[in-house]
């Protein structure tokens, strides 16, 4: 399967969340986005952070709180924000960015991953797929220290195959997500891999949410 067929896997399991908009249209959305945005460099604003944070959400796995948090940020803030992130990123320093845009509430390293990939094809989405692809048998945690560790990995990995920091991304989700669903219901004990693997990837995703919701708490000490 290539990106957009594994695409409409997702979708297909997350038609009914996150608003009216399709994965596919999500997606389709942010690919123009980036291309503005890197073509003429400026801060996100507020609308453009929730609908980003909605294609994360369908591309992986729901959660409506991160969606809340994310939106309950300033508008005023996430422009802010964003545009600090988006001149550290033209300086090429990405982890220095990734900091900043982890202040806004609901945003941790993933996220804030994310929002410079819109701004740069330098800054790679920190996707659980593709860490596991290009990072093998190294668990996942959602921390900056992980991220920088991913990052290096992705870039790497891409400069082998010609590929930049976000084009490298997507073709490691595409395979990564190959490895995931490659053996569903192919041997007699794939039901209970199957649940292992469920079970191991919610504790995750929780980790996940604690690390994106915690910049909000900090920030109300």
């Amino acid at each position: 399967m290539d990106y957009h067929e594994l695409l409409q896997l997702k979708a297909s399991k997350s038609a009914k969340k996150g608003g009216k908009e399709t994965l596919a249209e999500l997606d389709e959305w942010r690919k123009q986005l980036s291309d503005d945005v890197r073509e003429n460099p400026r801060a996100l604003t507020h609308g453009e952070l929730a609908k980003l944070m909605t294609w994360k959400l369908k591309r992986g796995t729901f959660r409506p709180k991160l969606q809340q948090l994310a939106e309950s940020n300033r508008a005023e803030e996430v422009e802010q924000v964003t545009q600090k992130a988006a001149h550290l990123i033209a300086g090429d320093e990405i982890i220095e960015a990734i900091k900043v845009l982890s202040e806004l509430k609901g945003v941790g390293p993933a996220t804030a991953s994310l929002l410079g990939s819109v701004m740069s094809v330098n800054v790679p989405f920190f996707s659980d797929e593709a860490f596991a692809h290009v990072c093998p048998g190294v668990k996942i945690t959602y921390t900056l220290k992980a991220y920088e560790k991913f990052l290096n990995a992705i870039v790497a990995w891409g400069h082998q195959r010609d590929l930049n920091a976000v084009e490298a991304e997507q073709e490691a989700w595409v395979l990564g997500m190959r490895d995931k669903y490659a053996d569903k219901g192919t041997n007699k004990t794939g039901k209970k891999e199957q649940e292992d693997v469920k079970i191991v990837k919610t504790n995750e995703e929780e980790k996940e949410e604690k690390e994106e919701e915690r910049p909000a708490k900090r920030r109300r000490r």
